[in-house]
């Protein structure tokens, strides 16, 4: 799911890309990870970590989580991912002092998928994942700056969030009759490809990103927020990211295989 802070609904400001294409948050900043309750072996901290079975967990059904970064540098997104947010009640706030607190975004989490929550750029060195209405558990948080791609993507797209991939383990008889099947693991699985990115966008904008995930790392994608919000992954790549030379007016295209958390 992606949300959206109420002055980000309607358009994107004039130095991004339009909401028509995918964003991408993967260059987090520098965080240090606090809640105001947890469970033993279950700390704030957890939430650093991209691995989704280390976890924090709050020990009061109303709870906070707060990420203090090392300076205030523009943020404009927030990712959270492996989460029990559904049905219960969110805000985003912000802070310059660690005092006063400034709500960006209160929404209501209805899927169990990824979230992405978008915003105008706000410089602001505290940040505040509120929750009430049950104890939280979230998996993984991500705050900085999306990247947001040159091109839209176009037909022939798989919706991530559609295309779900299962392991089963299946029994049946010698004479071939069901006895039972059993789930052993769930997914998602898709690719994303762009065409006629410029060579030059690519490599000071994208090439970074393909450097990262073809080290295996994971990060949170929207496809095409403006339409579809609620599609929204947290993946990774299991091949290398390659561009292609198309030979028109130095332009490109890439395609990214991905691999994502149900």
């Amino acid at each position: 799911m992606i949300l959206f802070t109420d002055a980000f609904l309607l358009s994107a400001p004039a130095d991004r890309e339009p909401l028509s294409h995918a964003r991408i948050l993967w260059n987090c900043e520098p965080v240090t990870w606090s809640a105001s309750s947890e469970v033993e072996a279950h700390e704030a901290a957890s939430v650093a970590n991209p691995m989704t079975f280390r976890r924090w967990r709050s020990a009061a059904s109303s709870s906070w989580l707060k990420a203090t970064m090392g300076s205030a540098n523009a943020i404009n997104a927030i990712g959270i991912a492996a989460h029990n947010l559904r049905g219960k009640s969110v805000v985003i706030e912000s802070s310059e002092n660690d005092v006063d607190w400034t709500p960006e975004k209160s929404v209501s989490v209805s899927t169990d998928d990824a979230i992405m929550i978008l915003m105008p750029d706000v410089i602001r060195p505290y940040w505040r994942i509120v929750v009430s209405g049950g104890a939280a558990e979230i998996g993984v948080v991500f705050v900085g700056r999306t990247l947001d791609m040159q091109r839209s993507i176009y037909g022939g797209h798989s919706p991530g969030t559609l295309s779900r991939t299962t392991t089963k383990l299946q029994s049946r008889s010698e004479s071939g009759q069901f006895l039972s099947q059993r789930v052993i693991r769930r997914g998602y699985s898709t690719s994303y490809t762009w065409n006629n990115l410029s060579a030059d966008w690519y490599r000071s904008k994208f090439d970074p990103f393909a450097d990262y995930a073809s080290d295996g790392n994971p990060f949170f994608i929207a496809w095409k927020p403006d339409k579809y919000p609620r599609e929204v992954l947290y993946g990774w790549t299991p091949d290398d990211v390659r561009p292609q030379n198309i030979g028109v007016r130095d332009l490109m295209s890439v395609t990214m295989n991905v691999n994502a958390l149900r």
